[in-house]
């Protein structure tokens, strides 16, 4: 008895295909989005900073004691502002939980 060869189409998708096609395409984006978020990140930190320092006059700064407290009070303020930030996302999400919990 001869055996028979079942020929499948060379241009037919077959579901697994479009399944392993959808999810490269959904890692590769979301690979792409955490990279760029992570530059617009640094980019926004390097910008204000050069807001902070641009402006100040050179001459002013005549002790190291006034140089580090002028290079300290910038990241100081960063901080308080990055976590007033994430506590203002935590109280929305802690009352979103409330609501629909």
């Amino acid at each position: 008895m001869a055996m028979q060869m079942v020929q499948i189409q060379a241009d037919t998708w077959t579901s697994a295909d479009i399944g392993s096609v959808v999810a490269a395409i959904t890692a590769i984006v979301s690979i792409l989005i955490v990279a760029s978020y992570s530059l617009v990140l640094i980019a926004e930190q390097y910008f204000l900073y050069m807001l902070y320092f641009d402006c100040l006059n050179h001459r002013h700064f005549g002790s190291i004691r006034q140089q580090f407290w002028a290079f300290a009070h910038f990241p100081f303020h960063v901080a308080l502002v990055l976590s007033l930030t994430g506590l203002a996302q935590f109280a929305k999400w802690y009352k979103v939980v409330q609501v629909f919990a």
